[in-house]
């Protein structure tokens, strides 16, 4: 059951990977996407505490599927961008209710197992998203691709109503406005859940810059799309590998908000020697050192929403974290767009990260002597 769970988190979020590599990035329709992704995430969140994940994951797996048939019918760009607005808001509600149904599954002895094969599904889901974006033009046609996915989403919904158990009830307050912003609020301001919401914006910033900046470096060399497509499968295998080694347990032995900082800092180191190095030996070797701190990043994450959420939270706690992920991909985009050199561009990015990340270094210091 767990091993299908993962096939849905690879699906959920090979869908969004797909988009944000077919889509123009700085144009009011990603805008719009990225918005409605957000609002759909904070409508799930709501959601899964309300209903379960599992009616969540069939309703989202359906609605992304039918949306995402509908794009060969396209004929204007207003019509684009209303459905883009549709289909970020079906992909939001999908998003994290599959990680929900699967922390339902987790005990303390499968804890580790969950992350790991949670982020082996991320960096599956980046690999196959981002590569399918990449070979249409040459290999296939953009609606070979989205009807094939599309009627994909569709099978794995039928198949989740046919072998799916539902959640156990649990007994929840009544869901009102006023309880739900006081929840939101609640997991704000806790310390679990604010390094772990940094943690995904700040990761996702670093990714949506580097989504953003990558091509447009590796085109300014001419190199061309191989070259950008064997970084991305590089990227993927480092963080697949790295999930299955010791260093993954890093925040088994340190602090976890601790090895998260230290990780978005070595992403900013990355990001700088993306716009300083031309040499492709020197990308790969940057690409496989963002690899390693993208999954000490990612892991520790998982191990804080994981670790910090109960049954009654569940949804939003995940759900928040597809906000915050999805706003950092969005302004990861936005922010060095408006610059007008490669290199400004991606110094700026940087230095975002590395402001952030002492922000953060302060705020465990900060918490350590509360604590102590």
């Amino acid at each position: 059951m767990s091993y299908f769970i993962y096939l849905l988190i690879v699906a959920s979020l090979l869908d969004v990977f797909f988009q944000l590599t077919v889509v123009s990035l700085f144009s009011l329709t990603f805008l719009l996407y990225g918005l409605s992704l957000i609002l759909g995430s904070l409508i799930s969140g709501f959601c899964l505490d309300k209903f379960g994940a599992k009616l969540i994951v069939v309703i989202g797996l359906f609605a992304t599927g039918f949306i995402v048939l509908g794009y060969p019918l396209i004929d204007t760009t207003g019509q684009m961008q209303l459905l883009r607005f549709v289909h970020g808001l079906a992909s939001g509600l999908l998003l994290p209710a599959p990680f929900v149904y699967l922390a339902g599954l987790n005990t303390d002895k499968t804890k580790h197992r969950l992350i790991l094969f949670s982020g082996v599904s991320f960096a599956v889901a980046l690999m196959i998203g981002s590569a399918l974006g990449l070979i249409i033009e040459p290999k296939f046609s953009l609606n070979h691709v989205v009807i094939s996915l599309g009627i994909s989403m569709i099978i794995l919904a039928i198949l989740v109503i046919v072998f799916f158990p539902s959640e156990p009830k649990v007994t929840k307050e009544k869901s009102t406005l006023p309880a739900t912003l006081n929840l939101v609020k609640n997991l704000l301001n806790e310390q679990h859940f604010g390094f772990a919401y940094a943690g995904a914006l700040l990761l996702m910033f670093s990714n949506g810059a580097l989504a953003y900046l990558l091509p447009l470096k590796i085109y300014s060399l001419d190199y061309g799309n191989q070259l950008l497509l064997f970084l991305i499968i590089t990227l993927a295998l480092v963080s697949s590998l790295v999930f299955a080694l010791p260093m993954s347990r890093l925040d088994q032995h340190f602090s976890k908000s601790l090895v998260m900082t230290v990780g978005v800092l070595i992403l900013a180191i990355c990001l700088l020697l993306f716009g300083v190095f031309k040499l492709k030996t020197l990308l790969f070797i940057v690409i496989i050192l963002y690899g390693i701190a993208f999954t000490c990043v990612l892991s520790s994450i998982l191990t804080l929403v994981v670790e910090g959420s109960a049954q009654v939270n569940r949804g939003m706690a995940y759900g928040l974290s597809s906000c915050f992920g999805t706003f950092g991909v969005i302004s990861g985009v936005f922010i060095p767009a408006l610059f007008p050199t490669l290199f400004t561009s991606f110094f700026i990015s940087a230095l975002v990260l590395i402001l952030c990340s002492a922000y953060l270094f302060y705020s465990i210091k900060v918490n350590q002597g509360v604590s102590s």
